[in-house]
C-alpha cells in the first residue's frame, strides 16, 4: 500500500466586516472586524501536532489631507486562541495559548514641492508564535533539516521607524529610506551543532529561539533617463542586524548588494511595439557580519550574477501579446546565497531560460 509517509490538511475560515466613512471632521477612514478559524489535521509522521487556531481582531483607521501633508493613523486590537492536540503514548494531551495586544501605526507624508517628497511612519506590532515555532519536531523535509519548536515562546514584539525621502526630475529619480526596527522576543531558527543523525543521513538541525534584537538599514534606488530610449538603474540594500541578548550579530541575515541595469528601448516596427533589451548586473557580497562558529558551513563567499532580458508586445487584431525572454546567470556562475539553507548542499541554480507570453483573453467589440 502506497502511502505518504506525512500529509497534512489545513481548512480555514476567515470574515471581515468593515464600515467605511468620508468627511467626518475632515477625517475618512474606517472600522472593521475580522475573524479566523482555522483547523489542521495530519496523519503518518508526525512534524506539527493537530491544531485549532481562534483569532477576532478590531481595528479603526483615519486619514486627513491638510494642504502638503498627508496623515494615516490607525489602532488594531486582536485576540488569538491556540489549542494543539498531542498524544504522548496512550494520553491525548491539550496544550491551549492564548494572546492579546494592541497594535499601532501612524503615517505622514509631506509633500515638500513638485521635486521632493518625504514620508515618514512609527508603528507598533506584534505576533504569536505560530504553531511550527512551539511544535514542530522532527525532518522538515521541504528544507532537509530537522526543526525542534519551543512551547515556552511568547509573543514578538517590535517598534519599527522608517522615512522615505524621494526626488523627482525629468530625467532623474531617486529613493533612499532608512529604517530601524527594535525587537523584544524575536522568533528565529538557530543552528544546533552538530547535525542530527538519522537512518536516512545527517540533517542540520535548528531549534527556535527567542532574543531581543534591533535591525537597522537603508535601501537606495535611482533611475536614470540617460536619453529618450537608454535608462540606467541602480538598486543597493544595507542591512545591520544584532542580537542584543547575545551580544553578537544576528544569524541568518542578508548580505548587501548592488544591482545595475542599463536597458534600451527601441522604435516600433511592424506590429510591435515597446521592443526593449535590459543588461542587469548584481553584485551580493560575503556576510561577514554572522556569529563566529554557530552554523554548520560559514557564509558563502559573495558572487556576480549577469542577466538579460528581450521583451516586446505583438499586435494581433487590436490586442497586444507580451513577449519576455530571459537568460538568467548568464555566464553560469558558481554560488551560493546564504539565506538558502539548501547551500549545504548544492549550488545555486546555473544559467536559466525563461520565456513568457502573456495572451489576454477577451472579446473586441471595435467595429
Amino acid at each position: 500500500m502506497n502511502t505518504p509517509e506525512l500529509q497534512l490538511e489545513l481548512t480555514t475560515h476567515t470574515v471581515d466586516v468593515n464600515w467605511e466613512h468620508y468627511k467626518i471632521l475632515g477625517l475618512k477612514g474606517e472600522i472593521g472586524i475580522s475573524g479566523m478559524y482555522q483547523k489542521n489535521t495530519f496523519s503518518g509522521r508526525k512534524f506539527i501536532p493537530n491544531f485549532q487556531n481562534k483569532g477576532l481582531g478590531l481595528y479603526w483607521v483615519e486619514k486627513k489631507q491638510m494642504n502638503k501633508v498627508y496623515i494615516e493613523a490607525g489602532v488594531r486590537y486582536d485576540m488569538r486562541f491556540l489549542q494543539a492536540f498531542i498524544w504522548e503514548e496512550d494520553n491525548l494531551v491539550k496544550p491551549s495559548h492564548s494572546y492579546q495586544d494592541v497594535a499601532g501605526n501612524i503615517g505622514v507624508n509631506y509633500r515638500i514641492n513638485d521635486k521632493w517628497n518625504l514620508y515618514a511612519n512609527v508603528s507598533k506590532t506584534w505576533r504569536p508564535p505560530t504553531i511550527n515555532e512551539l511544535y514542530s519536531s522532527g525532518v522538515h523535509h521541504g528544507a532537509a533539516a530537522v526543526e525542534n519548536g519551543d512551547s515556552t515562546l511568547n509573543q514578538e514584539n517590535a517598534w519599527t521607524t522608517s522615512l522615505e525621502l524621494s526626488y523627482t526630475l525629468k530625467r532623474i529619480k531617486f529613493e533612499v529610506s532608512p529604517y530601524f526596527n527594535y525587537f523584544s522576543n524575536y522568533i528565529f531558527l538557530n543552528p544546533e551543532l552538530p547535525p542530527t543523525l538519522t537512518i536516512k543521513g545527517a540533517f542540520p538541525t535548528f531549534d527556535y529561539k527567542q532574543a531581543e534584537v534591533r535591525i537597522s538599514g537603508l535601501d537606495f534606488s535611482t533611475n536614470v533617463a540617460i536619453t529618450k530610449n537608454l535608462k540606467y538603474t541602480l538598486k543597493t540594500s544595507f542591512l545591520r542586524a544584532f542580537n542584543i541578548t547575545a551580544n553578537d550579530y544576528l544569524i541568518q541575515m542578508p548580505a548587501d548588494y548592488y544591482q545595475n541595469k542599463i536597458s534600451y528601448e527601441f522604435p516600433a516596427f511592424g506590429r510591435f511595439s515597446r521592443n526593449s533589451v535590459a543588461i542587469k548586473y548584481t553584485h551580493v557580497t560575503h556576510q561577514n557580519r554572522a556569529p563566529a562558529n554557530s552554523d554548520f558551513v560559514s557564509p558563502p563567499s559573495a558572487y556576480d550574477l549577469f542577466d538579460v532580458e528581450v521583451a516586446t508586445k505583438l499586435a494581433v487584431n487590436n490586442q497586444y501579446i507580451s513577449i519576455h525572454f530571459g537568460v538568467n546567470n548568464i555566464f553560469s556562475a558558481v554560488y551560493r546565497d546564504y539565506l538558502n539553507r539548501f547551500r549545504y548542499y548544492a549550488d545555486e541554480m546555473g544559467r536559466n531560460f525563461t520565456i513568457r507570453i502573456k495572451i489576454p483573453i477577451g472579446l473586441n467589440t471595435d467595429k
